[in-house]
C-alpha cells in the first residue's frame, strides 16, 4: 500500500513540474476538437473546392471495405498496411454516425479528430527535445508556437 502511495506522490510531483505543458495540451486538444466543426467539409466555412482529395480517397477505400474487399488481401495499395487500415477504421467509425449537410462532413470530422493524438504527441516530443537542450522557458515557447500554427490545423 505504501508503494502505491509513493507512486501517486511521484506522479503528482512529475505532473506538477510540467503544469504549463499539461495546460497547453488540454487547450490544444479542445481547440482542435472545436475548430474541426468549422473546418470540416460541409461546414459553412470550408467549401468543397478546398477539400483535400485524400478525403474522397478515404471514402472510396471505406466503400470497398464495406463491400467486403480489404486492402492487400483483395486489392493493392501504395500505402503501408497500417495507414490503410487506419483509414478504414476512421471510415467505419464515421459510418456509425448519420450524415447531415454533406456526405463527407462526418468523415472529415472523424478524420480531423483522429489526428489530434498525433498532434499532441508531436507537441510533447517538441517540448521534450527543446527542454532537454535549451531549458523550460524555450520549451514552453516552442510548444506554444507549434500549437498556434495554422498549417497542421488545415492539413
Amino acid at each position: 500500500m505504501q508503494a502505491l502511495i509513493n507512486l501517486a506522490s511521484d506522479l503528482r510531483a512529475r505532473l506538477a513540474s510540467h503544469r504549463e505543458l499539461l495546460h497547453l495540451l488540454l487547450l490544444l486538444a479542445v481547440f482542435r476538437v472545436l475548430i474541426s466543426f468549422t473546418m470540416a467539409l460541409g461546414s459553412p466555412v470550408l467549401s468543397f473546392a478546398l477539400a483535400a482529395p485524400d478525403l474522397v480517397f478515404t471514402q472510396n477505400l471505406g466503400h470497398l471495405t464495406a463491400a467486403g474487399l480489404h486492402p492487400f488481401l483483395d486489392f493493392w495499395m501504395e500505402y503501408p498496411p497500417l495507414l490503410a487500415y487506419y483509414l478504414v477504421g476512421i471510415y467505419r467509425a464515421a459510418s456509425l454516425v448519420p450524415t447531415w449537410a454533406d456526405g463527407l462532413f462526418v468523415l472529415n470530422l472523424f478524420f480531423r479528430w483522429a489526428a489530434i493524438p498525433f498532434d499532441l504527441g508531436s507537441l510533447i516530443l517538441l517540448y521534450s527535445i527543446v527542454r532537454k537542450t535549451h531549458g523550460e522557458r524555450p520549451a514552453i515557447y516552442s510548444a506554444t508556437t507549434m500549437a498556434l500554427l495554422f498549417a497542421p490545423l488545415y492539413i
